[in-house]
């Protein structure tokens, strides 16, 4: 029998439970990125996105969201002069954004490489296209056109050496959706999902926002 400890769940809402180190969270039951039910939600949701995916030219609602992300991606391209933009999608879980931008700029071609762990890589292989694939690793040696990370950095334990690596490999980083405390030092969390989501939890950085910014400069 298991000796670690069970997570107490809430049905709908995300929970944040404060560690007192990034380790800690190995003390849970089902903690992290690498397991089938990550893997099997993350195919079912890319079954419903590329079947539906409607006519890039057809009108629609934007999300606050996806304005900002197609604004600084239109700021990055206009430096960009190459026929086929190079895209490496750090944790891009499946391709939401690789589809917003295709709607944006459909006169635009895209090589567009999203790096996941192995194990959502083996599941979403068969939603590949000619422009769009999924990978578990990136090599500087690529140098991609642009860089996009979404979201992904707190999720990592080495978060800040992960991004200068990703820096290196590529000439423009588009970095986002990265929680910043005023706090002197980072913080980590568990961040629990509901059931209705499905089931798991994640260690998390609460990054301190003046060290942070600090590693930027």
């Amino acid at each position: 029998m298991s000796s670690k400890k069970i997570l107490q769940r809430h049905p709908t809402s995300i929970l944040w439970m404060e560690l007192n180190a990034w380790s800690e969270a190995d003390e849970y039951e089902g903690v992290g990125y690498k397991s089938s039910v990550v893997a099997q939600s993350y195919h079912e949701s890319a079954s419903r996105l590329f079947s539906l995916a409607p006519d890039p030219g057809a009108p629609r609602e934007v999300t606050a969201l996806e304005q900002h992300d197609v604004s600084a991606f239109a700021s990055a391209l206009a430096s960009i002069s190459s026929p086929v933009v190079k895209v490496l999608d750090f944790g891009g879980s499946v391709g939401k954004t690789y589809l917003s931008i295709k709607k944006f700029f459909p006169t635009h071609r895209f090589q567009w490489t999203i790096v996941e762990t192995q194990e959502v890589v083996e599941r979403l292989k068969p939603f590949e296209r000619s422009d769009l694939s999924w990978q578990a690793g990136f090599s500087a040696a690529d140098r991609y056109d642009i860089c996009v990370c979404n979201g992904v950095l707190q999720y990592l334990e080495r978060g800040i050496s992960k991004l200068f690596e990703l820096q290196e490999a590529s000439r423009t980083m588009l970095l986002n959706r990265v929680p910043l405390l005023e706090t002197p030092t980072d913080i980590p969390f568990l961040q629990i999902v509901p059931p209705t989501i499905y089931t798991a939890a994640y260690p998390a950085w609460g990054f301190s926002k003046s060290r942070f910014l600090s590693s930027l400069s």
